[in-house]
């Protein structure tokens, strides 16, 4: 994978790979084997002068829906600078969405066990969407963008990504993917 110019590894070729349904190679976490146009995880460091990444990808879909509702399940993984983290640099949990294709909305949250729900907002524009999220566990809201994937927009996948206070003691983000 290429960010920002740079080449990170994110394929299994080191040993001691396991699968919780999250494919863990030690540093990267990739959910998961139930969805078949979308991927999701987090590469994180090993150590400090390294960069964690959060990443989401797929086939985008083709055939957007412009009616109709759907809901959707699935997977999150969240990463933040705060209490609820000392003792690990991300937790996993579930999400779950709400899609109004004709009214063009996007609503869900993500439920970690340690933390309050994250509740997600956004606009739906061709086949991706962009919003907000916030919790009671983090002090500022964050900016939240994906898209639909595969075919009839069966899946979707994201990010959040608290802007405003990167690399400070509060800071925050999260990927995350579901299926109807």
């Amino acid at each position: 994978m290429n960010v920002d110019g740079k080449l990170i590894q994110v394929d299994y070729k080191r040993s001691g790979i396991s699968q919780d349904p999250w494919l863990n190679d030690g540093l990267l976490q990739t959910c998961c084997d139930k969805y078949s146009a979308v991927r999701f995880g987090i590469l994180d460091s090993d150590g400090p002068e390294v960069d964690s990444y959060m990443f989401y990808n797929g086939s985008a879909t083709t055939s957007m829906p412009t009616s109709g509702t759907a809901t959707y399940n699935g997977h999150a993984i969240i990463a933040g600078n705060t209490v609820q983290f000392d003792e690990h640099d991300w937790l996993k949990g579930t999400s779950q969405f709400n899609v109004d294709f004709g009214a063009k909305k996007l609503n869900g949250s993500l439920n970690i066990d340690t933390l309050e729900a994250v509740n997600i907002t956004a606009d739906i524009s061709g086949n991706s969407f962009a919003g907000a999220a916030n919790s009671n566990s983090f002090p500022t809201k964050a900016n939240v963008e994906g898209k639909f994937y595969g075919e009839n927009a069966k899946e979707l996948g994201g990010m959040i990504r608290d802007v405003s206070n990167i690399g400070s003691d509060t800071s925050w983000g999260a990927v995350f993917g579901a299926s109807q």
